[in-house]
């Protein structure tokens, strides 16, 4: 939860052009320009379950995230097959600029995204002014990685390899 209180803290603070800590603890700068320049996020992504600990209540056989971005937006689109065969599908497209979005999955839900750093975009669900879930999604250095780690109404950390 730690995590989630320093995304919720960054997320609060964060200004067009800022300072940013590493894991480290190594105070960077970072600009808008890199979140368009760099996309490591965009592609097609697998979940790796044997590295996941998603959280019972959403426990899947298999996961298939795909991410699209444009500019300061990006789109998410999974895939979910769960052990009883059920699958669901859902999709959602939000700004990455701290700029607040309508979410279209749950009604009365808005979405704030803003990127941490290149390679880390914090989220905030947000109903009736609270905060409901933090999710933080980071691509490893070499980009094969994307973990997902959430916190608030559900609580899982979800692994992701690239596949294309």
């Amino acid at each position: 939860m730690r995590g989630a209180v320093f995304a919720v803290a960054l997320l609060t603070t964060l200004s067009t052009s800022e300072v940013r800590v590493d894991a480290q603890g190594t105070a960077c700068q970072i600009g808008k320009e890199a979140s368009v320049k760099d996309q490591p996020f965009v592609g097609e992504w697998i979940a790796n379950v044997a590295k996941s600990k998603p959280s019972p209540d959403y426990a899947f056989q298999t996961a298939t995230l795909r991410i699209d971005q444009a500019g300061d937006s990006m789109t998410m689109a999974s895939q979910l097959v769960f052990a009883s065969g059920q699958e669901q599908r859902a999709s959602e497209t939000f700004r990455t600029d701290g700029t607040e979005t309508q979410g279209t999955l749950t009604s009365g839900v808005t979405l704030v995204a803003k990127w941490l750093d290149p390679h880390v975009l914090a989220s905030l669900a947000k109903k009736d002014g609270e905060v409901i879930a933090v999710v933080t999604y980071e691509v490893s250095a070499d980009g094969k990685t994307l973990t997902s780690r959430s916190s608030g109404m559900v609580e899982q950390t979800i692994v992701f390899d690239r596949s294309r």
